[in-house]
């Protein structure tokens, strides 16, 4: 059945929507440039689960009978800047998960990085850093941030390669840190604009 996800009344850019029966994962399917999507109607009550990555992270549910899907959340821009030392420098990527979203059923997070029924997705979204500065727009929520550019070959090749980084640490504009750790991220609690800075360090080889 053909469906329509907007984003404040206008088709969203890259987008997707899972169809869920109860706890089942039914099917899921991406949205086009119009902000079409094909997925069947359940005999039985479900839920639409519409996971939008750009222009900003939004997740929300739906009954699995929507047939026009218009979603107007509290957004919020996350930007600041990236330092390091001098050879710990960009680009690098910068992945944000969603764990709790303002007006979303905790009974439905689980399902927040599934990909198939039986393949689930490392990060829900992917923010490629070329430069020193970053920004990135969220709905209202709780995030968990993480970031880095890891090489497996580090070590194992004469190549010159640049060193692998991590984020190890994110500071508030006010300074406060955020709470987590490089490899399982840190937590932030998102309700209006946010200026953040990540401070990169280089990865041992025997970490990797």
């Amino acid at each position: 059945m053909k469906r329509t996800l907007s984003l404040n009344g206008t088709p969203p850019t890259e987008a997707d929507v899972v169809l869920l029966d109860g706890p089942r994962f039914v099917a899921s399917a991406e949205t086009g440039p119009d902000g079409v999507f094909d997925l069947p109607v359940l005999d039985l009550p479900g839920t639409l689960l519409v996971r939008i990555r750009r222009p900003a992270i939004v997740v929300a549910s739906a009954p699995s009978s929507a047939t026009e899907i218009d979603l107007s959340p509290t957004l919020c821009r996350v930007s600041g800047r990236v330092v390091g030392t001098a050879k710990a420098k960009p680009p690098l990527s910068v992945y944000a998960d969603p764990t709790a979203i303002d007006g979303f059923s905790p009974l439905l997070e689980a399902y927040v990085l599934q990909r198939s029924a039986t393949v689930r997705l490392s990060h829900f979204a992917e923010l490629p850093v070329p430069g020193d500065r970053f920004e990135l727009t969220v709905a209202a929520g709780t995030y968990r941030l993480t970031g880095n550019r890891l090489d497996y070959d580090q070590g194992r090749t004469t190549d010159d390669l640049p060193p692998s980084v991590t984020v190890d640490a994110i500071t508030t504009g006010t300074g406060d840190r955020l709470p987590g750790d490089p490899w399982s991220g840190f937590t932030i609690t998102v309700t209006a604009d946010v200026e953040l800075t990540l401070a990169l360090r280089e990865v041992a080889t025997d970490e990797l």
